[in-house]
């Protein structure tokens, strides 16, 4: 059996935020708004950081689960 993981992952952004990542994109931030992509880049990968470790402490837990039936067999 091959498998293949596939993550998703939706961003939901205010008005403001979507207008600093365009602005981001197209290369015409003021110093300014770079200190608040800076912040918001900071919070986004955060953000991630943190599912992601929910996501791995829930697989090993799960893997813990089936190890101990294992064990019981």
């Amino acid at each position: 059996m091959d498998t293949q993981m596939q993550v998703t992952y939706h961003l939901v952004i205010r008005g403001d935020e979507f207008r600093l990542l365009s602005k981001a994109l197209r290369g015409i931030l003021d110093e300014a708004d770079k200190a608040k992509a800076i912040e918001l880049q900071e919070k986004m990968l955060r953000d991630k950081h943190e599912w992601l470790r929910q996501q791995l402490e829930s697989s090993q837990k799960n893997i813990d689960n089936i190890d101990a039936a294992k064990e019981q067999s």
